[in-house]
């Protein structure tokens, strides 16, 4: 499958311009089409990342549309980016689980990894992960510019999760100039992947790692920083999110520190 179709939910020029141009770039290797889907969150609203005045729900009743639709499209059409823009409100995103049907809709969904609007942009991060079907690109807010999929690490579990990103990335894979499969106290399955992604004209290598003290996640990250990787692909969310929660987990750990784009399915 090669992406065609890439959706952008975008909460701000500010926190998200570093996803549109990851998602500018890609639609011109891929000859893809584009959209940026932009939430909207209106002031006072529960889903707001600071608390507004009054005054500051009234201004934004009385201008009507969201004024950072506005400034995406400007930024848009000023960088001269053949973008659709299209927009939903937070209730209907994130609580009525729009954003994920327009999801299901594209071939590859591309957002920032972290954004001010915490609380908003976690629960969009897993709804899309756990409601859309499709892959989900998180990007550094400052990657824009950088290459994107030059020399990608492949996070190894035999699990479903991992097979799915792992078939989802295959037009990232298949072009890229380094692949490594990277297991974590692991014996075996590295070198089983390798195989088989060799009959999909992915020649990788194999590096099967002991993370002693330090955690599996912050082992992979080390991997990925000494291999020079620009992408790190891996299956999300292989336990239950309560047990994350509780025990916190390679996916949680990757969310919070990873400075390459991950590219995630569940």
């Amino acid at each position: 499958m090669m992406f065609k179709h890439l959706l952008v939910p975008a909460f701000s020029l500010q926190e998200d311009e570093g996803a549109l141009r990851v998602a500018a770039g890609l639609a011109e290797r891929f000859a893809a089409e584009a959209t940026a889907l932009v939430i909207d969150i209106p002031p006072g609203s529960e889903y707001a990342a600071d608390e507004a005045s009054l005054s500051d729900v009234l201004n934004q009743l009385a201008r009507g549309e969201d004024e950072e639709r506005k400034r995406i499209a400007a930024w848009l059409q000023d960088a001269g980016i053949a973008f659709k823009l299209s927009h939903l409100s937070a209730y209907a995103a994130l609580t009525d689980r729009k954003a994920a049907a327009h999801a299901q809709l594209a071939d590859l969904l591309i957002m920032t990894r972290a954004t001010a609007t915490r609380r908003a942009h976690r629960l969009l991060l897993e709804g899309l992960l756990f409601h859309s079907g499709r892959p989900l690109l998180l990007a550094p807010r400052d990657w824009g510019r950088k290459p994107l999929g030059e020399s990608i690490v492949i996070g190894w579990k035999p699990r479903r999760e991992a097979v799915r990103a792992l078939n989802d990335a295959m037009p990232f894979l298949q072009s890229a100039r380094k692949v490594v499969v990277v297991t974590v106290n692991a014996v075996g399955h590295g070198e089983d992947l390798a195989a088989q992604l060799a009959r999909h004209d992915v020649a990788a290598s194999v590096r099967n790692i002991d993370a002693g003290l330090r955690t599996e996640g912050r082992a992979l990250l080390d991997e990925a920083a000494a291999i020079g990787a620009d992408m790190i692909v891996m299956g999300a969310y292989g336990r239950s999110r309560a047990e994350e929660t509780l025990f916190g987990g390679v996916t949680r750990e990757l969310l919070a520190h990873a400075p390459v784009p991950l590219f995630l399915s569940h």
